[in-house]
């Protein structure tokens, strides 16, 4: 075993496929399996923890609401986790590495919804043949049972034709 380790060339190998990518993962906080530095549980859930559900909702011409939890093409959970990872982002405090690569700007955020929302309704057309004026995303508070502990919020309204994605204060064109 010991001739093995004595060539160079065995060592920069091992360093190169094993080594430095978890180096690098760990240096610039980045997580993509195999190569991870965050445990697989990175914080306690309990009964008191606080749990949220989204909703998409798409709102056609006629000011009609459709409820899209049919139309994920996959599970909710699958959707929603798929949507909070890559599109919406993790709650500031949680992920270890949340800010290892900077802070997200607002430009950033509301880059990352266009490109969710252009895909999602892209996807609902081709698939469902669904086109609405725009989507509706709203969120409430759950127990640990998925009990409502509080009603929906708008949170953000996604307007299909002009591929923005507003959220906050302003408000969907439903309501005016």
């Amino acid at each position: 075993m010991n001739k093995l380790f004595a060539k160079k060339w065995y060592v920069v190998a091992v360093f190169t496929l094993v080594l430095a990518p978890n180096l690098f993962v760990a240096i610039a906080g980045v997580e993509s399996f195999p190569f991870t530095q965050a445990p697989m549980f990175a914080h306690h859930i309990d009964k008191n923890s606080d749990f949220y559900v989204f909703k998409f909702e798409g709102v056609t011409a006629d000011k009609e609401i459709l409820n899209l939890e049919k139309y994920y093409g996959t599970s909710e959970r699958d959707f929603v986790r798929h949507f909070f990872g890559k599109a919406y982002g993790v709650a500031s405090g949680i992920n270890p590495f949340s800010n290892k690569l900077g802070e997200d700007t607002k430009e950033k955020f509301e880059a990352r919804m266009r490109t969710f929302f252009k895909n999602y309704t892209a996807f609902l057309k081709k698939e469902y043949n669904l086109s609405f004026n725009e989507i509706q995303l709203s969120i409430k508070k759950v127990d640990y049972y998925r009990n409502d502990v509080s009603n929906y919020n708008l949170i953000g309204i996604y307007n299909c034709s002009t591929n923005q994605y507003m959220y906050g204060e302003k408000r969907s064109s439903i309501n005016n």
